[in-house]
């Protein structure tokens, strides 16, 4: 638990603002002491399954564990990405894409999508595993794929709103820093300290230039800045490759946009229903099944 806390203190974000200022009341909630119970919300979260083929289409109604060894043969696999992502989230992901590549029951997965975006760490890693996917995917979103959960379904093979006030976008880093000395001091009593090794002039050097108020405003952010621009363009370049959009679009300013905008903007393909979204899965694995027996027997 502490490691997690550390990391969700100490990372760079990409998320959407007004999802990242709810979090606050939480944040200032444990500031002061109160228990913030972690485990209720990873009790709900939703978990991967997978649906299975019948009379010719996949029934929708019908779930099975994704763990179970017995995965019935062309099977859809669904994946929820759903609230912040965190780091050890995404690593799940991808071992669990890696599982379902070499799961020959499971013909194509469906993205169950609905996230603010979360962590930079390991976001690449998670967006560069499914745009390298050979199963056909789709990446169904309900409500929201903002900013980290953008970057992440940009290579899916079809991405579908599930509603025209779905949202898209958000695309661009962002710092949130929090000064904690007043509060240690008014709240706490408590002084707090920093002394460096004098060779370890750099040691902090982007949080010190930022609390220090005899610099400009120019001065005190500006390596925060770089250090997001760095992020930026690694976010602006998987979303031009995946998506094909242009350098000069609009959604690299980091707006974000209901479904019918984004689609027009070229963030999502269309607006359909979920069964849609999985009979379209389906249907593309069953080719690609066929397609690739034909070439390993040929």
């Amino acid at each position: 638990m502490i490691d997690r806390i550390s990391q969700l203190l100490n990372s760079r974000w990409l998320i959407n603002q007004e999802i990242a200022i709810s979090y606050l009341p939480a944040l200032f909630a444990f500031m002061n002491g109160q228990k913030i119970d972690f485990s209720a919300s990873e009790s709900q979260r939703l978990k991967p399954y997978f649906l299975s083929a019948k009379d010719g289409s996949i029934n929708t109604l019908t779930k099975y564990d994704i763990q179970s060894d017995q995965v019935l043969s062309n099977s859809v696999a669904v994946i929820p990405i759903q609230s912040e992502i965190l780091a050890w989230r995404s690593m799940e992901l991808v071992s669990l894409i890696s599982s379902i590549e070499e799961n020959p029951n499971i013909i194509a997965v469906v993205f169950l999508v609905n996230s603010p975006g979360g962590m930079v760490f390991y976001t690449d890693i998670a967006s560069a595993c499914i745009a390298s996917m050979t199963k056909p995917n789709v990446a169904f979103v309900m409500n929201m794929a903002a900013s980290a959960a953008m970057w992440m379904i940009s290579g899916c093979n079809r991405i579908i709103a599930s509603s025209p006030m779905d949202r898209f976008g958000s695309i661009g880093a962002m710092a949130s820093i929090l000064d904690y000395a007043k509060f240690l001091k008014e709240k706490l009593g408590i002084d707090m300290f920093e002394i460096y090794a004098d060779k370890s002039i750099a040691k902090n050097i982007n949080i010190r230039n930022l609390l220090n108020g005899d610099l400009t405003m120019e001065e005190r952010t500006l390596a925060i800045r770089e250090d997001l621009n760095f992020v930026n363009e690694f976010f602006h370049s998987a979303i031009q490759k995946n998506l094909g959009i242009s350098p000069d679009s609009e959604v690299f300013t980091g707006q974000i946009y209901n479904a019918e905008t984004a689609i027009q903007l070229g963030l999502a393909h269309e607006i359909n229903s979920f069964e849609y979204a999985v009979n379209l899965a389906y249907s593309s694995g069953l080719k690609h099944s066929i397609h690739s027996f034909i070439h390993s027997n040929s």
